[in-house]
């Protein structure tokens, strides 16, 4: 079995639009929610009442992210030759790609964050409504940032050049392969 490595991007595409790094959204992530645990835990402590989260908290990240994915579909059909498309939309639908991915992730910091608080805070009904509508939200968190991911891999343009020199027999040898 040979492996097609032309088909695949190399993380850097064509006018340096880059796949955003895994580890750079764990780190939003994880930032986002640290923030957010000690601002909600120092809320909850001065008294306040508790941040509310409405019920349809999921809903907008989850119809974002379809849309993202979508988008960037119609950039990977555009780049196959089978839609037209004018290239700057192209270029702002690949950054809304790039957008999408780290705020679904710093989304799914803060509302992970504010399942912590509300666990730490101790266990009421109240809380336990808010966790459920809080699992809910991070469901379509992570949604978003799988989708944005995905169109943001869709878009990167794969160098010509690099795939074609993958396919270049070597100086004095055959194309056969040994």
């Amino acid at each position: 079995m040979v492996h097609d490595s032309s088909r695949m991007p190399k993380g850097r595409g064509k006018g340096g639009l880059q796949l955003t790094p895994w580890w750079l959204l764990v780190l939003l992530c994880v930032v986002a929610g640290a923030l957010t645990f000690f601002a909600v835990e120092i809320w909850l402590r001065g008294g306040y009442a508790p941040p509310i989260v409405p019920f349809v908290a999921f809903v907008m990240p989850i119809l974002v992210g379809v849309f993202v994915a979508w988008q960037g579909w119609n950039v990977r059909r555009y780049q196959m030759g089978k839609r037209s498309m004018n290239p700057l939309t192209a270029a702002r639908i690949a950054l809304l790609a790039q957008a999408g991915s780290r705020t679904g992730a710093i989304l799914t910091g803060i509302v992970l964050a504010m399942i912590a608080a509300y666990k730490h805070s101790g266990t009421t009904a109240f809380f336990d409504g808010q966790i459920v509508r809080l699992w809910l939200a991070v469901g379509g968190s992570a949604l978003l940032v799988g989708c944005s991911y995905l169109a943001e891999w869709w878009c990167l343009i794969v160098d010509d050049d690099d795939a074609a020199s993958d396919q270049k027999p070597p100086r004095g040898g055959s194309a056969a392969p040994a």
